[in-house]
């Protein structure tokens, strides 16, 4: 742990507001480190595999069904964009980020232009809920370590050091203006977008390309170390949201205990409004979306008829 996240560390566990251990959904993670299924599980490597434990973390703190579980998903030049996890009955979708406390957090453009849509689409009349988990931790270069997925697992138990869950209205909000959220010491939260390709058989040519929007590592840092302030760089009312603080404790992966750590919940006080006040907006950003239309799938509908705003 470098001395600015130690520093940070150091003063969330002296902020008695993180001290109250909050209910999770379960108790165990349990994950297979050979996974032998098809398909989204067929044995992982070690990236996708990481991402794999923060999403069951994620289902096992607030619950709902893994997106292995889900009917719908969005693919992209060979890239598949699906809900990490989803409720049609609670009209609720997560997705999971995760971030080394060294790196620079980063969003996918065609992901978020997914979300988008679905942000925009209603569930039984009502429009979705889309909440962001980030994690930051210390698993320093899983890939150059070669690290196995028993070993990942250990590091992953005593590496999490806090997050954040924040609604979609946050990490939009990147892409809705070309402002770069310069905070008080003159640091940007907002970096840049570049693209960049992967090899992936599934795509023309062999490769996928994708556009990456890069944040400062010190957004996680900031927006924990105070919301309000933070939201207020980003041109976001800090009185609109809800802020809750509280500690993921006694939760065990593979048998193993997951060090407890701090955990930010930021909740918009009135979802519905703040879509009505942002909608012209964020039909712009799905109109010049650099996905087609039909590489973005409907959300599951049923036959009740949807309502007004």
């Amino acid at each position: 742990m470098r001395g600015v996240t130690k520093k940070l560390i150091d003063f969330l566990n002296k902020d008695v507001r993180f001290d109250t251990i909050i209910d999770v959904d379960k108790k165990e993670i349990n994950i297979p480190c050979q996974l032998h299924k098809s398909g989204y599980q067929d044995t992982l490597s070690i990236v996708p595999f990481s991402g794999f434990c923060f999403e069951m973390l994620t289902q096992t703190i607030f619950g709902y069904s893994h997106h292995n579980s889900a009917s719908f998903s969005s693919s992209y030049d060979g890239t598949i964009f699906q809900p990490d996890l989803f409720d049609y009955n609670a009209g609720v979708l997560y997705e999971s980020k995760s971030c080394q406390d060294r790196m620079q957090p980063k969003l996918i453009r065609q992901q978020i232009e997914a979300y988008t849509k679905w942000q925009l689409s209603k569930i039984k009349g009502k429009y979705p809920k889309i909440t962001f988990v980030l994690y930051v931790h210390g698993i320093e270069k899983m890939v150059v370590r070669q690290l196995s997925k028993e070993q990942y697992i250990q590091e992953f138990s005593d590496n999490v050091f806090y997050a954040i869950a924040m609604p979609f209205a946050i990490p939009i909000q990147f892409f809705l203006t070309d402002d770069n959220f310069v905070s008080a010491d003159g640091r940007p939260l907002k970096l840049r977008e570049y693209n960049y390709s992967v090899i992936h058989p599934e795509s023309k040519g062999g490769y996928s390309s994708r556009s990456i929007m890069s944040l400062s590592s010190l957004f996680p840092k900031k927006l924990i170390e105070n919301p309000e302030r933070t939201l207020t760089y980003m041109h976001l009312d800090s009185d609109d949201f809800y802020i809750e603080r509280g500690k993921v404790s006694r939760i065990k992966i593979n048998e193993r205990e997951i060090n407890p750590f701090p955990i930010m919940n930021i909740r918009l006080k009135n979802y519905y409004e703040w879509i009505r006040k942002n909608k012209k907006r964020l039909e712009h950003f799905v109109k010049y979306s650099t996905l087609k239309e039909d590489e973005i799938p409907d959300l599951p509908k049923d036959a009740e008829d949807e309502v007004p705003f």
